[in-house]
């Protein structure tokens, strides 16, 4: 999908997230997007409401509640561990429930990679 709203969230999501550093209180280790990570996020299996979720992240992730750190399943030497937050979020008068995808790096730098959002069914 290479609709204006992408195109608009990526100029967002780059002046507002990438470079910047987000501190997560139960991880207590902080947080970063970088261009490519961006892109990916924004762009990959683009609908509506995840690119709606990019401007509230740097909100959500402050919430987020930490529920899994596990090893990387696809066993990549340069991930040291996933690390899976949840948040409950409403958009257009929906509930969703929101998994957050984080990949720590062996150096220990936390990047963001994606997030899932399912509906929630009241």
């Amino acid at each position: 999908m290479n609709s204006p709203d992408v195109k608009k969230a990526l100029l967002w999501a780059n002046k507002n997230l990438v470079d910047k550093v987000f501190y997560h209180p139960e991880l207590k280790k902080k947080i970063r997007f970088t261009p490519a990570g961006i892109k990916h996020a924004v762009s990959a299996k683009t609908y509506p409401r995840k690119i709606a979720f990019i401007y509230e992240l740097p909100t959500i992730l402050d919430k987020a509640i930490l529920i899994d750190s596990k090893p990387d399943y696809k066993k990549r030497k340069t991930i040291k561990q996933i690390h899976v937050l949840y948040v409950s979020w409403k958009w257009n008068d929906e509930k969703y429930f929101v998994r957050i995808i984080l990949r720590e790096q062996i150096n220990g730098v936390i990047y963001y990679d994606h997030v899932i959002i399912k509906k929630k069914n009241d």
